[in-house]
């Protein structure tokens, strides 16, 4: 299994002179996890059969960085830089019947290894429109601190996000 984000930001900046500051974020991050159900319990909701599902989860998450901020003088100050976190988690499933399915999963990563500490939460209500595709719409949130160099080479990236997701799915 596995997720992947394109996220990007421009903004202009006025410093106390008035002068303009230019600055361009872009984040690419990729989730990719194996999981392993650990525990499957079948039960009549409103007397419709149902299941809830408990998942084990473990994997890495790669994330791509770049910032560019372009100053009135000077060269602009460009940089990218790359990570790969470990990750471990759990996920959970809640089958409300054949169609629809509530989702939540949320790990913990980084550890140093990339990120100092690193954690990812989703929660999502799927429709399955066939045994091959559905949809998703739910909320993420994601927080990385992240820090790498010292004095002019020093990169930090101390970032928590939220948002509203729609996914398409295809399953085979």
């Amino acid at each position: 299994e596995g997720f992947g984000a394109r996220l990007r930001n421009e903004a202009t900046f006025k410093l106390t002179d008035g002068t303009a500051v230019d600055a361009r974020l872009g984040a690419f991050i990729v989730t990719a996890w194996a999981s392993y159900r650990f525990w499957a319990r079948p039960f009549r909701l409103f007397g419709k059969p149902s299941c809830f599902k408990l998942d084990a989860l473990a994997g890495v998450r790669w994330y791509h960085v770049s910032v560019n901020v372009t100053l009135p003088v000077g060269p602009p100050i460009d940089t990218t830089k790359d990570w790969v976190d470990p990750i471990v988690g759990l996920g959970a499933m809640l089958d409300f019947g054949p169609r629809w399915v509530l989702h939540a999963k949320g790990d913990v990563g980084g550890f140093g290894a990339g990120s100092d500490f690193a954690w990812w939460f989703t929660t999502a209500l799927e429709y399955r429109f066939s045994r091959l595709f559905s949809m998703s719409a739910g909320w993420a949130a994601m927080s990385a601190d992240y820090t790498s160099g010292t004095g002019d080479d020093a990169f930090e990236w101390f970032v928590t996000m939220t948002g509203p997701m729609l996914i398409l799915g295809f399953r085979f």
